[in-house]
């Protein structure tokens, strides 16, 4: 075991990462099973977690995510696309969370798993990000959520469809971010 001086004691398969790797790495929970959200915080317990329904809201669309911030996505199967299309142009690694099945195969996965880093696509802004989580997860229409954004219609269908042309989804429905990715 490793202590980090902040966060308490890593466990021994991170010791191939920096420190500096492991201090940036955030955890994202998707999920619209609450159950299944409550046992994963439970399981990661010393992890910075985020839940993805508290993150990617209007209160936050103006904080801009660190570039070198490396994030491990925790989602069910409805929202894997979605969050694929989010993180596009990060560092990430996206975990089903049907197959998560216990705390050392999940550090497993995460030490060997197949991190994603697509650095010609262009990330999307806190705020693209917002409106898509928004549009798919709460199935908000444009109009309510420009409400909560505090914003025009005009700007959260331009958010959104700006979104879908960094992936290469210009001319693809919105509902195509819903399934597997």
């Amino acid at each position: 075991m490793k202590h980090d001086g902040r966060r308490g004691v890593l466990p021994a398969v991170f010791s191939h990462v920096s420190m500096k790797q492991v201090t940036a790495m955030k955890v994202i929970l998707a999920t619209r099973n609450r159950y299944l959200e409550y046992g994963l915080q439970q399981m990661l317990e010393g992890y910075r977690i985020i839940l993805a329904r508290e993150f990617f809201t209007p209160e936050n669309r103006k904080s801009v995510p660190a570039h070198d911030e490396s994030w491990v996505i925790i989602c069910d199967a409805l929202l894997g696309r979605l969050m694929c299309c989010m993180f596009q142009g990060r560092r990430y690694l996206q975990i089903d969370a049907e197959d998560v099945t216990g705390r050392l195969e999940t550090y497993r996965k995460i030490r060997n798993g197949e991190w994603v880093h697509n650095t010609y696509a262009r990330p999307l802004t806190m705020s693209e990000m917002v409106v898509m989580f928004g549009y798919v997860y709460r199935e908000s229409k444009p109009c309510h959520l420009a409400r909560e954004m505090g914003i025009n219609t005009k700007t959260v269908n331009t958010f959104l469809y700006m979104g879908l042309d960094k992936n290469g989804l210009k001319y693809r429905s919105v509902k195509h971010l819903v399934g597997r990715a």
